[in-house]
C-alpha cells in the first residue's frame, strides 16, 4: 500500500487529485458534497469517458443540501454531465438517511459529507477537499491518496450501498 499525504493549498491539493483522475483507464467515481466542476471539469470527465473510463458522481441533491447556493452552481451542469455520459447520482435525505443511520448505529446524518474518489478500483483520495471552486481557490485541504486495491475495493462496495439505497440517479 503506498500512502501519499496531501496538506496544502486548495489549488496544490486539486492538482495532485486532478492528475490521478486524468490517468484512470477504466473507472472513476467521485464523491463530493459540494459539486461544481465548472467547464473545464466537464471537459475532463467528457475526454475520460471517450476513453472508454465509466465515470460516476454522487453528491447531495437539493432537499439534501446545507448550500442551496452550491447546488444551483451544480444544477448548470448537471445536463451537461448527463450529456457526457456520466452516470450521476444525488443524495436523498429519506432514503440516505435511514442506511446512514443503519451504518452509524443510529446516527442522525442525513445529507452527505464525503469526499472521495476512487481510480479504477485501486487508487483512493480522501480528504477535505470537495470538488468546487472555493476548494480549489480559497481553502486550506487536506487528504490522503492511498494506492491500495484492497481499500478501494471496500470503498467501491460502500460507494454502490449508499447509490443504491441511499440516492437516486438521474
Amino acid at each position: 500500500m503506498d500512502i501519499a499525504m496531501l496538506a496544502t493549498s486548495g489549488a496544490q491539493v486539486r492538482l495532485l487529485v486532478a492528475q490521478a483522475i486524468r490517468q484512470a483507464q477504466r473507472e472513476l467515481v467521485i464523491v463530493s458534497p459540494y459539486l461544481i466542476p465548472g467547464p473545464v471539469g466537464v471537459a475532463g470527465l467528457g475526454a475520460l469517458r471517450q476513453r472508454g473510463v465509466q465515470v460516476t458522481m454522487l453528491t447531495n441533491s437539493l432537499a439534501a443540501t446545507d448550500e442551496p447556493t452550491v447546488h444551483l452552481g451544480y444544477r448548470k451542469y448537471r445536463a451537461a454531465l448527463l450529456r457526457e455520459g456520466v452516470a450521476l447520482y444525488e443524495w436523498s435525505p429519506a432514503r440516505g438517511g435511514r442506511v446512514l443511520r443503519e451504518l452509524l448505529a443510529g446516527g442522525t446524518v442525513l445529507r452527505l459529507h464525503a469526499k472521495a474518489a476512487l481510480v479504477d478500483r485501486e487508487l483512493v483520495f480522501l480528504g477535505s477537499m470537495n470538488f468546487d471552486p472555493r476548494s480549489r481557490d480559497l481553502n486550506t485541504e487536506f487528504g490522503l491518496l492511498i494506492r491500495s486495491p484492497e481499500l478501494a475495493e471496500e470503498l467501491q462496495a460502500l460507494l454502490q450501498r449508499l447509490q443504491r439505497e441511499g440516492a437516486y440517479r438521474l
